[in-house]
Parts: C-alpha cells; sequence; structure tokens
C-alpha cells in the first residue's frame, strides 16, 4: 500500500489499483503508520506527500 500510493500519487488510486475502497486503502496506511510509529505521508484533502520518514 505505501509503495502504491507513492506510484499513484494518491490513496484512493493505490487503493483502486490493489482492488480496495478509499476507505481500506486509508486504513491500512493508518495501521502501517501505527506500527512503525511513523508518519509516512502528509495528507490533504486534495494531495499525498511523503514525509521525511516516508521518503
Amino acid at each position: 500500500m505505501f509503495l502504491r500510493t507513492l506510484e499513484r500519487g494518491g490513496i484512493a488510486a493505490a487503493g483502486r489499483s490493489l482492488g480496495l475502497s478509499a476507505m481500506a486503502a486509508s486504513r491500512a496506511l493508518r495501521e502501517l503508520e501505527g506500527d512503525l510509529a511513523l508518519r509516512l505521508f502528509d495528507r490533504t484533502t486534495r494531495h499525498v506527500a511523503p514525509t521525511e520518514a516516508g521518503q
């Protein structure tokens, strides 16, 4: 999910490419960030950008 989001430039697009809804894709990324105790992306309603940790 993380790599797909980087490649596609958005969580919803990454989810679609993996057969997931936008909500499921977002949840997967939040869980990953929680497991790693890192914030991987800065999110706005229209833009997703990797944080320093995400790079």
